[in-house]
């Protein structure tokens, strides 16, 4: 396993300036905040509905009929918006021990820094699996049979009445497009305020 070297040195950076170690913290308890929303729903909200859409139709298959599944031209969403929400639940859970090491070799246990670069080289790997997680979201969520079993071509009256819907995954629909939603907002409010430093800094050279 490659160490780091200089991990002492390192330890001495982050005891005199915190800021890393606070940020860390930070990220740790979004992270776990993540896993704890993914994995409740994962686990206990219409983890047990089924929904089956034929790819030209606007509600989902029902009666549901034995062999479904080898029915050529159906899609199982059920089983795909599964996987979505295990999988961000197990990028989660991922992200919250990397932060959680940071954290303990930053403020408790400095000897931990000398494996900060592996660390590192997984966490990386951990994000950009968690941008083909969003990618995967993106497609199964907005893709025609998420929509369907999501309820976007529900009456409104139905979607009022709020709760589950039978035969449809409307709550976790929800989820995924609240949080797709939250991903863009947030992102381009950080694209804004770079963009205003950058701007404001040239402006303050010339």
């Amino acid at each position: 396993m490659m160490m780091d070297p200089y991990y002492r040195v390192k330890s001495d950076i982050h005891q005199r300036r915190p800021a890393y170690g606070i940020l860390m913290a930070v990220w740790t308890v979004f992270m776990a905040t993540l896993a704890g929303y993914f994995g409740y729903y994962a686990f206990n909200i219409e983890n047990k509905n089924q929904c089956f859409v034929k790819d030209d139709e606007s509600l989902p298959i029902s009666p549901i009929p034995v062999g479904i599944t080898e029915i050529e031209g159906v899609i199982d969403v059920s089983r795909e918006f599964d996987q979505v929400i295990s999988i961000f639940f197990l990028q989660s859970v991922t992200g919250s021990f990397i932060g959680f090491y940071h954290v303990l070799s930053i403020f408790l246990f400095p000897i931990l820094l000398k494996f900060s670069y592996p660390v590192g080289l997984f966490n990386k790997l951990n994000l950009v699996f968690g941008v083909g997680c969003l990618i995967f979201m993106h497609l199964v969520r907005f893709g025609h049979g998420g929509k369907v079993c999501s309820g976007d071509y529900l009456p409104e009256e139905v979607l009022d009445q709020g709760g589950q819907v039978e035969g449809y995954l409307v709550i976790r629909g929800n989820l995924m497009s609240w949080y797709v939603t939250a991903f863009w907002i947030i992102l381009g409010v950080i694209t804004i305020t770079v963009a205003i430093i950058v701007i404001a800094a040239l402006k303050s050279y010339t």
